[in-house]
This record gives structure tokens, sequence and C-alpha cells, in this order.
């Protein structure tokens, strides 16, 4: 094997190393940039799974709270329509004793009754007369009675106004708790629509995400794909400079057998003794053998 031959293969094995170097640097520049996706698509899809899982308790609270709601707006409106018929219940009394209770003045007619149970009693007085004060007394008493009436509803009004305070507490506290109901309501509803845009916003990071994780791993597993080609082909190249090797190493050896051989025959036709190395590659040389023990049995 010439040294242009042993060269030329020890030149490319070379140039191939140093490309595998190089493609060894841009492996691992490609591997830290994968792993980075990779790390960034793992806090992604946690982060997603973080705001999935609220989604789903804001969902079912709500869910909860709408039905609370719901009840409550049942229970203000039954609230409100006893209210007001106790409002116009009360309204409808007052205004049939409106100015009754100041109209009639008792003392004055239970006197005037009096005086005319007294007048009957001590006086005989004709027939009119006595039809006019008995007209004069039904008269009076109807007045009595509608001042007791009077009286007996503005009774029942102080009973009710307690009633009534007590369905404005009842109803106000009630609408207190639908107000805070409702607001918590829209403070999910808010907190939902937030989320879903960050879902939203995460999602689309995470596709970009997968989309360059997969580039980069495909350019890494091209490199990869190219060492090992390359390895491949260094294997390939060095079996060929050892056969080289090989076969000029054998052919050297040869000529060096060549050359002493022609030496010793040499010596040995010039009547010269030759050493026992040099009788042994004339002996290990079948033709020369052959040559030789001729010659001596001819002698």
């Amino acid at each position: 094997m010439s040294g242009t031959e042993s060269g030329s293969i020890e030149d490319q094995i070379y140039a191939i190393r140093e490309r595998i170097r190089e493609l060894e640097d841009k492996i691992a520049e490609v591997k830290a940039e994968a792993l980075e996706y990779h790390q960034r698509r793992n806090a992604l899809r946690d982060e997603l799974q973080r705001i999935r899982e609220r989604v789903a308790e804001l969902k079912a609270e709500k869910i909860s709270l709408l039905e609370k709601a719901r009840q409550l707006r049942g229970e203000v409106r039954r609230l409100r329509e006893e209210l007001l018929n106790a409002v116009f219940e009360v309204r409808s009394k007052r205004g049939e004793i409106k100015g009754t209770l100041k109209r009639i003045d008792v003392e004055r007619i239970r006197k005037r009754l009096d005086e005319i149970d007294l007048y009957l009693a001590a006086h005989r007085v004709r027939r009119e007369e006595e039809r006019r004060l008995f007209e004069e007394a039904s008269r009076l008493e109807a007045m009595l009675n509608e001042y007791e009436r009077a009286l007996r509803i503005n009774e029942e009004l102080l009973k009710m106004y307690p009633e009534i305070e007590a369905k404005k507490r009842a109803l106000d506290e009630k609408r207190a708790e639908l107000e805070e109901l409702n607001n918590r309501i829209s403070a999910i509803t808010s907190e939902l629509n937030s989320l879903n845009a960050r879902y939203d916003m995460l999602k689309a990071e995470l596709d970009e995400v997968r989309q360059k994780y997969t580039q980069v791993k495909n350019v890494w597993d091209r490199y990869e794909a190219e060492v090992i080609l390359l390895a491949s082909r260094v294997f390939d190249l060095r079996r060929a400079l050892r056969a080289e090797r090989e076969e000029y190493l054998k052919r050297r050896i040869s000529a060096i057998k060549e050359r002493k051989k022609r030496e010793a025959l040499e010596k040995l036709s010039r009547g010269e003794k030759v050493d026992f190395e040099e009788l042994k590659l004339l002996v290990d040389d079948d033709e020369i053998f052959e040559v030789f023990k001729s010659a001596e049995e001819g002698a």
C-alpha cells in the first residue's frame, strides 16, 4: 500500500470524525433546546390541568349558587307579595277609619245619650218628640258603634305593624343574601372568563411548543442518524485501512525474503556459508529447494 492511499483513507477518517464532532456539538445544542421545550410543555400541561380543575370547581359552585339564587328569588317574591298584601290591607283599613276617631266626640255623645235617657224618664213627651229623640239616640248609637269599630280596626292595625316590620326585615335579609349570591356568581363568571381566556392562550402556546419540540427532535434524529452512518463509514474505512496495511506488510515481508534469498543464493554460488535463517528461507522456497537438491545429487 502506498503512503498516498493510506493517507487518503486516514484523511477521510479524520474528516469524518471532525464531522461527527460537529454533529455531536449540534446534537448537544438541539438536545438542550429540546429539553427546554419538553420542560415548558410539561409546565403548560400542568397549568392547563390546574385550570381545568379550577374551572370544574367554579362551575359546580356556580350551579349550586344559581339553584340557591333561584330559591331565594322565590322567597323574595313570596315575602314581597305578603308584605304588599299586608300594606294594602293596612291602607284599606286605615281608609275605612280615616277621620273617624278624630271626628267623633265620644264623651259628648255619651253625655247626650244620658241626657236623652233622663229626659225621657222624667218627662211626658209627645209622640213626635219621642220619635225625634229616639232617632237622635239611634244616630248617636250608630256613631258610637262606628267609633268602636274604628277602635277595633286600629287595634288590628297596631298588631299588624310589627308583623309588617318583621316581613320587611325578612325581605331585606333575603334581598341582601340574594345580592351576595349574585355578586359571588358574577365573580365566578368573571373568573371563569379569565380562566377560559388564559386556557386558550396557554393551549395555543402549548401547540406552538409541541410543534417546535417536534421540529427540534426531528433535527436531533437526523443528526444522530448521520452520526450513525458516519460511524459506520469510519468502521468500514478503518477495516479497509487495516486490510491495506496488512497487504502492504505482506508485500514488504515478501520483498525482504526475496532479497535475503537472493543474497543467500549468491553466497552459495560463491561457495560461502549461509546462516540458519538464510538456509531456512531457501528450504521454505519449494522451487529453490528443488534446484538446490538437484545440484547436490549431481555433485
